[in-house]
């Protein structure tokens, strides 16, 4: 994987882009698109330094669509699949680790380990896997910015293979296509000058300079050869170095301020320029990037404060430009450029010329077909900062894993009242159903663990509840629907494991209900979403996980790590239901560790026994909060399943979204957008689903509310069911809409809605 050009904190600077003056073409940008590509995908990561954020990269189609996320990258190998990052130390503000994993988050291994000795080599950037993916490269120096090093080291950090002391940073070193040389630029100590070497990667013979510059050359006539050397790329087929570099020539034609363009063969010999335009300056600000044929080459222009991609052809040197500039700017400083073997597409760093400045969502990665076409958005930071240091790779699309969670616009596939999915009766008592899901609806038929349904009762005679479960097992100690009186219509969202012949079972204790079920999400075979059989984590009436009962502002704080969730489990889903409720209030649940939050899970009424699934991340204590904000409640939560890493979940300190008692309540037959991706709430542009926390308040008639993507149309489900006066919550996963919003829906009379994002999938 080649190394980005620039060094990792620099701040991307806004460049103004206009017209291009020779061959241009392009057309207007095009976001979110969903089609595939082939075989490669994009891997965009990005931190910001001056806000503290670090963003999980996005694994990305080169048409935009997203796929899944990945830990944090600052390089990627393709190879392999394992990414590299370097932990940065919060007392000395320079890097202490660099550390390896699988693309997935497992596997952590530490290459280096540089303590927090401010004297030590421990500030590194620009970290490179090798093609091969066996060894990994970083510059390093201390804090003052003296004494660098290039390193290489095998990827497990089992070893240093070699070091290379430079007397200057390099701006740049790059692997040959097999891995076992490495090209690096060091500084000679003159003014203007850099020498290019080469070395074994394992360090067998000692550093080979190929060009040196402390003497003047001429051999270029009327062009001088390069003195500042910027950047350096290898060949696709190891026999040739492309470098950007200034020429230190000054004229009417030329300035001394911009470097252009040059090839050389991999032993120094048949330096030239390329892409000689008379009259213009090359300006070339990013490293030049081969082609896959290697019969061009690409880099970022500048030209009279306007940025744009120039491909150059090798036989012919004629330049084309790219403008991108309907609306887009390509980032011309320090810009991370890379060309798609599968695609033909150029995929760079750029910004929103037309957003305001440090507007969320102005930065992103862009993508271009090669021959000109449509700029496609396919990824953009929510930080209202500049990229600083940000990342681009390009992988095998089948490296990465699948997303966990696959999101859906609401299907129904089972209502006992038509005869959909089950005969067409109400359940009775100690009744179940089992209902086929695999291939039902928007779920594929193979290839799938969980299944997410709303699942609702109505038409009830007497307090009941339902249990939901994988078919073909015990019936487990558990509940996911409870309902204290006769004509009840209760919601719950249950996320549950596909058990046997692709079925699910449904439950019910006593009396008879109509049961309805709306699928609106699937988890994906393999790593990612665990489901298991309910397993009871606390019941506060036999003192389990925590004593009741539970009194106002008291908090349990239970411990889930080391129960049927193991430590590596990143969140958990679990049915939490509270009982023998005085007086009226509601209970929040949030990863320990986070401030306390102002949203809820369960709203209490009293003498109501009230249940809904949560989904709450799980910090390094291992434990889950459940602050009760009711006069007295006996609190119970029963673990159904959990996150490992690299399931692209991330769990939230809930954050209120919508409270329309501070505003308008919704009206009959009102549908209303709600902006929630990209929003200064927690939730990334790059987010696919939300988990938010739906709540009807004090409806005025009875009706339903319902959650779907904006841009679709209404579907035939709902979220929530209420009767006047209710105060009724229930757990949604969400799809985001293309335009980053979710639509929500109130079928009869008003009522106010309360939305609480508590997570989301990326």
């Amino acid at each position: 994987m080649r190394r980005r050009s620039g060094l990792c904190r620099s701040v991307i600077a806004a460049l103004a882009v206009a017209s291009a003056a020779i061959a241009v073409v392009g057309s207007p940008p095009s976001t979110g698109a969903a089609a595939t590509n082939g075989d490669e995908c994009v891997v965009v990561g990005n931190e910001t330094y001056s806000s503290g954020v670090r963003d999980r990269s996005s694994v990305r189609t080169v048409s935009g669509a997203a796929l899944t996320t990945v830990p944090y990258a600052q390089a990627i190998s393709a190879t392999t699949g394992r990414v590299a990052w370097a932990e940065f130390s919060e007392t000395v503000s320079s890097s202490t680790q660099i550390m390896t994993s699988a693309i997935d988050g497992s596997d952590r291994r530490v290459v280096i380990d540089y303590g927090v000795d401010p004297d030590d080599h421990d500030w590194t950037s620009e970290l490179v896997f090798s093609p091969t993916g066996e060894h990994l490269a970083w510059l390093e120096d201390d804090p003052t910015g003296k004494d660098p090093w290039l390193k290489v080291a095998d990827v497990d950090g089992t070893s240093v293979l070699d070091t290379f002391p430079i007397e200057v940073r390099p701006d740049g070193f790059d692997f040959s296509p097999d891995g076992t040389q490495i090209a690096y630029i060091e500084a000679n100590g003159v003014f203007d000058g850099y020498d290019i070497w080469v070395a074994p990667t394992d360090g067998s013979a000692p550093p080979t300079k190929i060009v040196d510059h402390v003497q003047s050359d001429a051999s270029l006539p009327p062009y001088f050869p390069p003195k500042s050397v910027r950047n350096i790329e290898w060949s696709p087929d190891g026999t040739q170095l492309a470098i950007s570099g200034r020429d230190g020539i000054s004229s009417a034609l030329k300035t001394a301020a911009w470097p252009e363009i040059y090839v050389l063969d991999a032993d120094g010999s048949n330096l030239r320029e390329v892409a000689v335009e008379p009259g213009e300056q090359e300006a070339a600000k990013s490293t030049p990037v081969w082609s896959p044929d290697g019969k061009r080459l690409v880099y970022t222009h500048a030209y009279n404060q306007d940025s744009r991609l120039a491909i150059v052809d090798l036989a012919t040197d004629a330049v084309t430009y790219i403008a991108g500039t309907q609306g887009y700017s390509i980032d011309a400083q320090g810009a991370d450029v890379e060309w798609s073997a599968a695609t033909d597409h150029i995929v760079f760093q750029g910004f929103d010329q037309q957003a305001p400045l440090g507007s969320p969502g102005q930065f992103g990665v862009l993508t271009v077909p090669a021959g000109g076409g449509t700029v496609t958005n396919i990824w953009e930071t929510d930080s209202q900062e500049p990229f600083d240091g940000p990342f681009i790779g390009l992988v095998p699309c089948d490296i990465a894993p699948p997303p966990s969670f696959n999101g859906e616009v609401p299907e129904r596939i089972l209502d006992t009242r038509e005869g959909l999915g089950a005969p067409l009766a109400p359940l009775g008592p100690q009744g179940s159903i089992d209902l086929d899901v695999l291939g039902a609806g928007p779920v594929p038929s193979s290839g799938v663990e969980a299944v997410a349904l709303n699942v609702t009762v109505t038409n009830t005679t007497a307090p009941s509840f339902l249990t939901v479960y994988p078919a073909g097992v015990d019936r487990p100690f558990a509940s996911n629907l409870n309902w204290d009186r006769g004509g009840t219509t209760r919601p719950n969202l249950v996320v549950v494991t596909v058990g046997d012949g692709g079925a699910v079972s449904l439950y019910n204790q006593f009396g008879s209900a109509d049961v309805i079920a709306d699928v609106v999400g699937w988890f994906g075979d393999g790593p990612g979403y665990v489901g298991i059989t309910p397993t009871r984590l606390l019941d506060t009436r036999e003192n389990l996980g925590g004593a009741g009962p539970v009194t106002d502002r008291q908090t349990v704080s239970l411990q889930v790590h080391g129960s049927t969730v193991p430590t590596s489990a990143t969140g958990v889903i679990m049915n939490t239901t509270a009982a023998e409720i005085v007086g009226a209030g509601y209970v929040t649940v949030y990863p320990d560790g986070a401030p306390e939050p102002f949203a809820s899970n369960l709203n209490t009424l009293q003498g109501n026994t009230s249940a809904n699934l949560v989904v709450t991340g799980i910090r390094d204590s291992g434990r889950v909060n459940f602050l009760n904000r009711t006069p007295s409640a006996q609190l119970i939560a029963d673990a159904t399943g959990y996150f490992e890493s690299g399931s692209g979940y991330t769990g939230m300190t809930p954050v209120r979204l919508l409270d329309t008692r501070i505003g308008a309540s919704f009206g009959p037959e009102e549908s209303r957008a709600i902006p929630i991706a990209g929003v200064e709430r927690g939730v990334p542009a790059s987010a696919r689903v939300a988990i938010v926390n739906l709540t009807a308040v004090a409806p005025t008639q009875a009706g339903f509310l319902t959650v779907y993507p904006s841009g679709t149309d209404r579907p035939v489900a709902s979220n929530v069911n209420f009767l006047p006066g209710d105060v009724i919550p229930n757990l949604v996963f969400a799809t985001i809409g293309t335009d980053g919003s979710i639509v929500v829906y109130n079928s009869h009379g008003e009522t106010d809605v309360l939305i609480d994002v508590v997570g989301y999938f990326s």
